[in-house]
This record gives structure tokens, C-alpha cells and sequence, in this order.
């Protein structure tokens, strides 16, 4: 049996000891890896995809190796390493070694067989009438199309990937299972969410209070959106088909009141995305230059940020058309760029990528909904001023609605995966339109049979797809209402204009929020747990801000937003992530240095309430009127 020394120093060196070698192996297999992977996305050749297969399986089998993961568990049962940086490092390879305990043969089927359902979903391409069409040409025509035959042709196009991909998914499913009951678990869904620290009954829990919180709104918003669907197609509302609404999936609110896609058309999404995010102080130039944003026959048809080499190599695959549909993406996809671009990069490599995915997709959400700001569109796609104005109380109200239709689909990926994996041999298309009648209140249509839950690529490619979008829209909600990508942040910057006060808001905020959480679910709507602090009590550069959370939602059509907040102070921890001595430069109102500095203690301690969460996890510019508002600090 392997015993770790008493000293905690003594458990540190050993700890590098192992640390230090490991890494040298990994780091390159990863960038090796994600070029595999890149590659096989945007032409969708095989030699690329098996390239891949064969680095990840490689990767793989070295955290299955036995004697490393003992001595892990050795040092971590021995209460861990004393250095708060190296004792991160420590759980996240715990955490890394227990999933790959297998065999390296289980290891090399399963990805064998994620690599041949990433291949299907790259290549395929659906038949409409006879042709095969992007699922671009798909979401158009469900959009803009008055015919009801017309309609339903595209949308049961959308889903006839299913057909080709079900029984591989289902083969992976079962091998997933098997794997993960070899290693204590469940099932592999349960197993990854404790593994990516997400607690399974909290999780639920938050989901039905989503329910329940959300379900008032959403059923008003359907009927008015039903009864407008009925007078466009000519039919009673109890006849609407899931093809009459305008997404494959309605994880997407139809256009409500306004129609943005026009001021896209002839422009340039990149163009658009870089002067904005140039004016706010985040350079995406370079990240430009490396990523792969049209269309072409092969590639992935939907869209993906990837950090190559936990560096300056950050790239984004879109298939764009301009429309504002794909603004966002631009936005969204961009705004996980910016955060992965920003990351401290003297944290080491184990730590430089995101913090969990509540803080990526907090980042994306702040900047992919401002395609529907009023005051962005003014600024950026050349909307009137007039115009602008008259269109903001719509613009508002589609974002709201996105918030209530991407909530009740959130739900039915949620309950859909689990089940799934609870049990993969049930009634499957059965289960699928029983939670989406639930939830999204969409009838099945008569007599369908085929596995339409199956088209959805996050079963397949991107696992736990629902509990990401839920991360992204709620902690999104969260950290833009403190630190606002809105009409606020917005007013007086023109494009191009220097960056200021606003644009350090915005940008610096990104810049810095870049922390692990030790209950990542405490970021979101936990009313009655107490605030979230790290492992040692204390904030560190990197890693656990102090995120005191009071906020719960309310049960109107505006309960995305609303929240409830005890402003009650919390004391903070004795060393801030960023924070340093005001110089000569701030105190004269100079624009405060940003990026990462070292920690340092505070002259006293510092309080946080639930109005001002983001204030020790944004970094960047120190806790400069941060904490309790006190400049000095």
C-alpha cells in the first residue's frame, strides 16, 4: 500500500516529484491532440480523426497507469500538499486518474467510438429533396418559410443524423456505463458530474426550482407565441407541430416583434466582432487569424472555441451567414476566446484553462447576447439611432424570452441525459417527447417513431451539453447583471474610441474572472447554502474567490432576471486575488494596470455581499472599489 510522508513539506516534494514528469508527458499530447482534433473539425478527413484517436487514447492510458493515481490518493488522505497552487493541481489529478482506471482495451473502444460519432456528425450532411443541405439552409427555411409542408421537410431533415448515429451512441452509452460501475459508480453520468465537482442531488434540486420558477412565464410567453403562430399558418393552436416553430430543437424563441437579421446582411460577423471587442479592451486579431469561420464540405457544422496550447494559440470554428442568429455565436464563441486568452499564464499548465464551465459560459453568455442590445446594435451593426431606440423594448423582450425557452430546454437535455444513462434500454423516443411536452409544452407529432433525441450532437460529441447551457444562461445572468455588457457599459463608447472606464469594466472584469470552485453550484441560485469560500479560507490568484451568493429566482416571466438578496456583509479572506498597492499612476485617475499581479495582503479585511459577488473575482484591476466599496483596499 502506498503511504505518503507525515511533514507537509515532505508531501509536497514528493508531489513534484511526480508533478513535474507527468506534465512533460501530457503537455504535449494535448497540443498534439487538439491539432488532431482541429483538423479532423474543419475538413473532416480521416487521417486527422484517427491521428486524434490515437493521441487521446495515449493520453488516456497514461492517467490509467495504477502507481501514480495510489500515491495521489496517498497524498490527498494525508491532508494534501501545503501550497494552495500545487494542492489545485493535486485534486484535479485525483480527479483525472479515477475516471481512467480501466483497462487500456475499454479505454480504446470507447474511443473508438466517440471518434466515429465526432466523424458522422462532422460529415453528414441531411437530404432535402433529394440534395444534401447544410443545417444552416435547414434553420433558414424554418425560419422564414410560410409553407407548412415546406417546414416540416426541413425539420424532419434536421433530425435524420439520429437515424445514422443511435445505435453507436448507444453501444457508447452501455460501455460507459460499464466502465464507470468498475470504478464505484452509478453510471457515467453520475460519475462525471461528481468528477467535474458538480454535486448530482444539488443539481436536480436547482433544476426544479428552474421548473417551477420558470413555468408561470414560459406558459404565458406560449400562449401569446402559439396564438401568433396560428393567425402566421392558418391553423388552431392545438394543432401547431413542432415544425412551426423556428428552431429543429425550440432551444431558440422565434423573433419577437423585431427583426435584426437585415442590419447583418452584407456585413462582415468578424469585422463586427473585432471592432467591439477591440473597444473594450480585448484584442482578438490574432485569434482571428487562426480560426475557421465558413462553411466548407467536411467540416463541423456548428460551433466551438479551443484553446490549442493553454496559451496564445485560442481559435474559434463557426459556419457563418450574416445574420444575427450567427452575431451571437460570433459573440458567444469569441467570448470564450477572450476568457481563455486572458488566463494568467504564470498559473502552471495544469491550472490554464478555464476554472469550471459555469465561469467559460458566464464569460460567453455576457458577450454572445448583445447581438440583441439596443445600444450595440446602434454602435456596431449601424442601426439608427430612432430606430434603435424604437427597437430596444423588443430587444429586451427577446432576450428575456431566449432566457425562458433556452431554461425549458435546458431541462428536457438535463433530465434526457440522465435518464439515459440511468437506463439506455427504455423507451427512449417515448421518454424523449414526454419531457418535451413537460418542459417545453411542444405536442409529439402522431405516429413518429424515429430517435430524434439522438440528432442532438451534445449526446454524442459533447456530454453534459444541458448542464453547460444551464451553467452558461444562469451564472451568465449572474455575472452580467454585476458586471453589465449593457446599455450602462455601452452609452458614450463609440467604436474604435479608447478604451476607458467602460471598457476596463467589461474587459478587465473578463480579464480576471478566472477561478475554481470548490461547489461551483453555490454561483448560482442557492438561497439558503452558505457562501461559497475556498479550501483554505483564503483567495488566491487563479483559483477560489470568495463568491458570497444571495440570489433566488422569482416565478414571473421576469424571473431570469429578478433576484432576491440578502446584503448582509460577509467578511472576505485575509489575501485578495490581485489586489496591490494603489500607485501614483491610479491615484491620479490613470486607467489601473491590468493583468495579473502578485497576492497581497490586504490592510484589512475586506466584505463582500450578494450585490457585489464579482467584486473579489475580478482581479484585474485589484480590489480598487471592490470590497465594501472602499477604494483603499
Amino acid at each position: 500500500m502506498t503511504t505518503a510522508p507525515a511533514a507537509p513539506e515532505e508531501r509536497l516534494a514528493k508531489f513534484n516529484e511526480l508533478l513535474v514528469p507527468l506534465v512533460a508527458k501530457l503537455e504535449p499530447l494535448h497540443v498534439a491532440l487538439n491539432h488532431a482534433t482541429w483538423q479532423a473539425s474543419v475538413t473532416g478527413r480521416d487521417e486527422f480523426v484517427q491521428e486524434s484517436a490515437r493521441l487521446d487514447a495515449q493520453i488516456r492510458t497514461l492517467l490509467s497507469e495504477r502507481e501514480p493515481y495510489l500515491l495521489l490518493l496517498a497524498l490527498k488522505d494525508a491532508g494534501g500538499v501545503p501550497d494552495p497552487i500545487a494542492q489545485r493541481q493535486l485534486e484535479l489529478l485525483v480527479h483525472a486518474f479515477r475516471q481512467h482506471q480501466l483497462p487500456r482495451e475499454t479505454i480504446e473502444r470507447m474511443v473508438r467510438l466517440e471518434k466515429q460519432l465526432e466523424r458522422t456528425f462532422n460529415n453528414y450532411r441531411a437530404q432535402l429533396d433529394g440534395q444534401p443541405v447544410p443545417d444552416n439552409t435547414l434553420r433558414e427555411l424554418l425560419k422564414v418559410s410560410d409553407d407548412p409542408a415546406r417546414r416540416r421537410a426541413a425539420w424532419e431533415a434536421s433530425k435524420q443524423i439520429g437515424l445514422e448515429v443511435v445505435e453507436d451512441l448507444l453501444e457508447l452509452v452501455r460501455l460507459r456505463n460499464e466502465a464507470a460501475r468498475t470504478l464505484a459508480f452509478d453510471n457515467y453520468y453520475s460519475m462525471v458530474l461528481e468528477l467535474d465537482e458538480l454535486d448530482e442531488t444539488e443539481l436536480f434540486q436547482l433544476l426544479d426550482q428552474l421548473d417551477r420558477g420558470t413555468r408561470p412565464g414560459f406558459e404565458a410567453y406560449k400562449r401569446e407565441l402559439d396564438q401568433g403562430l396560428a393567425r402566421r399558418f392558418g391553423t388552431s393552436t392545438g394543432e401547431l407541430q413542432p415544425w412551426h416553430y423556428g428552431d429543429p430543437f425550440f432551444q431558440e424563441a422565434p423573433t419577437s416583434g423585431v427583426d435584426l437579421d437585415p442590419w447583418f446582411h452584407d456585413r462582415r460577423l468578424e469585422d463586427l466582432a473585432r471592432r467591439f471587442f477591440a473597444a473594450v479592451g480585448l484584442e482578438i486579431g490574432d485569434l482571428l487569424e487562426r480560426s475557421d469561420l465558413y462553411e466548407k464540405p467536411g467540416k463541423s457544422q456548428h460551433a466551438f472555441c479551443m484553446a490549442m496550447d493553454r496559451g496564445a494559440d485560442v481559435r474559434v470554428l463557426c459556419n457563418l451567414r450574416p445574420n444575427e442568429y450567427w452575431m451571437a455565436t460570433m459573440l458567444h464563441e469569441f467570448g470564450h476566446a477572450v476568457y481563455d486568452k486572458y488566463i494568467d499564464r504564470s498559473l502552471p499548465w495544469m491550472l490554464r484553462q478555464h476554472a469550471h464551465i459555469l465561469t467559460t459560459e458566464a464569460s460567453a453568455m455576457l458577450f454572445g447576447r448583445l447581438s440583441k442590445n439596443a445600444t450595440w446594435l446602434r454602435l456596431y451593426a449601424g442601426v439608427p439611432d430612432e430606430e434603435a431606440r424604437r427597437a430596444a423594448r423588443a430587444t429586451a423582450r427577446a432576450v428575456r424570452e431566449q432566457l425562458l425557452v433556452m431554461t425549458r430546454w435546458c431541462l428536457v437535455m438535463c433530465h434526457m441525459e440522465r435518464a439515459l444513462y440511468r437506463d439506455p434500454a427504455q423507451d427512449l423516443t417515448a421518454l424523449w417527447w414526454d419531457l418535451v411536452e413537460r418542459h417545453q409544452l411542444i405536442r409529439r407529432p402522431a405516429g413518429r417513431r424515429a430517435p430524434d433525441w439522438a440528432s442532438k450532437i451534445h449526446f454524442s460529441v459533447a456530454p453534459r451539453g444541458g448542464v453547460g447551457a444551464l451553467c452558461r444562461d444562469t451564472s451568465g445572468r449572474r455575472l452580467s447583471d454585476r458586471a453589465p455588457v449593457s446599455a450602462r457599459a455601452l452609452r458614450g463608447l463609440a467604436p474604435g474610441a479608447a478604451v476607458g472606464d467602460r471598457g476596463d469594466a467589461v474587459g478587465g472584469g473578463v480579464r480576471g474572472f478566472h477561478h475554481r470552485l470548490d461547489r461551483p453550484l453555490a454561483i448560482l441560485d442557492r438561497p439558503d447554502r452558505p457562501p461559497l469560500v475556498s479550501r483554505s479560507g483564503r483567495c488566491y490568484r487563479g483559483l477560489c474567490p470568495r463568491l458570497a451568493v444571495r440570489a433566488r429566482f422569482a416565478s414571473s416571466a421576469r424571473g431570469m432576471g429578478r433576484r432576491s438578496a440578502r446584503e448582509d456583509p460577509q467578511p472576505c479572506s485575509s489575501v485578495c486575488c490581485c489586489w496591490r498597492p494603489p500607485s501614483a499612476r491610479a491615484a491620479r485617475g490613470a486607467r489601473p494596470q491590468l493583468g495579473p499581479g502578485p497576492a497581497t495582503p490586504l490592510p484589512t479585511a475586506c466584505t463582500s455581499s450578494a450585490s457585489s459577488w464579482i467584486r473579489c473575482a475580478s482581479t484585474s484591476m485589484g480590489c480598487r472599489a471592490r470590497c465594501g466599496g472602499d477604494s483603499t483596499r
